[in-house]
């Protein structure tokens, strides 16, 4: 079964992810441009632990500018890689055993957050399928695109491309979800913001 979910103006996200020297966007922007140490700071401040085999794979990222390209900080790097792995462990993982997602919350936007009350959920949390004996991580890969402004970190996006195995009780069950998380800084922490995410699942739903 394919659901797909999107939201949040992502499509103009993707449309920037060559960086500029400035941006603007009828859609809204953050309510701010991140200073790069501002961004740092803001990443760190989110970094916790992540299970062994629960973590996503990131490619290098893709960030150009109209003068000589600057390096990701390392610090927003980090910070999506805490983001994507906690929304890896919440949103898909744990509710396949449990039949409940974790707490969602911190991981969006308000906006974004509660986009989920509706049917967007069903293609971005793999809730509804409790009681999965065995659970594996075939694989989860995301490839970071930045845009940066005169001040640092505007935004990043997230390309994803994750596959999940299950068994409930005797039936295999295969999940493939590919799209794009855009995220921001808000308030202390980075968060996704907007989504256009598919997903497929083969087994019992």
């Amino acid at each position: 079964m394919r659901r797909a979910a999107r939201a949040g103006g992502l499509a103009l996200a993707v449309a920037l992810t060559v960086a500029t020297t400035s941006c603007s966007s009828s859609k809204g922007s953050p309510s701010s441009a991140l200073g790069a140490n501002e961004a740092h700071a803001h990443a760190a401040s989110s970094t916790v632990p992540t299970p062994a085999g629960r973590s996503f794979t990131l490619a290098a990222p893709d960030v150009e500018a109209y003068s000589t390209p600057p390096l990701l900080p390392v610090e927003a790097r980090n910070g999506a890689q805490v983001l994507l792995d906690q929304y890896l462990d919440r949103a898909v993982l744990a509710p396949l055993k449990s039949g409940k997602a974790g707490d969602l919350a911190p991981l969006f936007t308000a906006a974004a957050f509660e986009r989920l009350s509706g049917p967007d959920r069903a293609a971005l949390v793999d809730e509804g399928v409790a009681g999965a004996a065995v659970v594996s991580l075939v694989s989860a890969s995301a490839r970071l695109t930045a845009l940066l402004g005169p001040d640092g970190v505007q935004l990043l996006v997230a390309g994803i491309d994750v596959a999940v195995s299950a068994k409930v009780g005797t039936a295999p069950l295969s999940i493939h979800r590919t799209g794009e998380l855009t995220m921001v800084v808000d308030g202390d922490a980075w968060k996704i913001s907007s989504y256009d995410v598919h997903v497929d699942r083969d087994g019992p739903q």
